[in-house]
């Protein structure tokens, strides 16, 4: 990988959640079997990444939603949830919450994105084990998609933003 590249896997929540959820709510043994499949493939694909000192920009829908439920918003806010903090712990503590609970369930929670009741979980285990592989405790939210989350990393760091 050359310094300044993007790098990008194609895998999302609702494929995994389609691929290893069987159950609703998702039994131990399907979160468990996520998990290891994560474990198993993530490290080799992002190596390259580890320790290079990059600013993490998370971007996407698992995001935006953790970052909504974390900051305890009713509905979501560009304002609120743009730039703020989501760490390793708070992925942890939703992971914990969603686990056992049924789809329908997860998306009637305040702030809940319609349709994303049924991903949330697979999704957060996603980023978690990300995190995980990477050594990473924490990324800023960009609910503006891929291409802010760029612009924040390049000029970030120049006081640009």
């Amino acid at each position: 990988m050359v310094a300044g590249q993007g790098f990008s896997i194609d895998v999302g929540s609702v494929y995994l959640t389609g691929e290893f959820f069987h159950s609703d709510p998702p039994t131990a043994s399907e979160v468990l079997l996520l998990r290891e499949n994560l474990r198993g493939r993530l490290p080799s694909l992002v190596s390259s990444l580890r320790g290079a000192g990059c600013p993490w920009i998370f971007v996407g829908g698992t995001a935006v939603t953790l970052a909504i439920l974390k900051n305890g918003l009713r509905r979501y806010d560009p304002q609120a949830v743009g730039g703020s903090l989501l760490t390793a712990s708070d992925v942890d503590a939703q992971i914990f919450s969603f686990t056992g609970r049924p789809s329908q369930e997860l998306q009637n929670l305040p702030g809940m994105p319609e349709g994303r009741g049924k991903s949330i979980l697979a999704g957060a285990i996603l980023l978690r084990e990300m995190m995980s592989a990477l050594d990473l405790e924490e990324g800023v939210i960009s609910e503006r998609g891929l291409r802010h989350g760029v612009w924040l990393a390049k000029f970030a760091e120049r006081g640009l933003s």
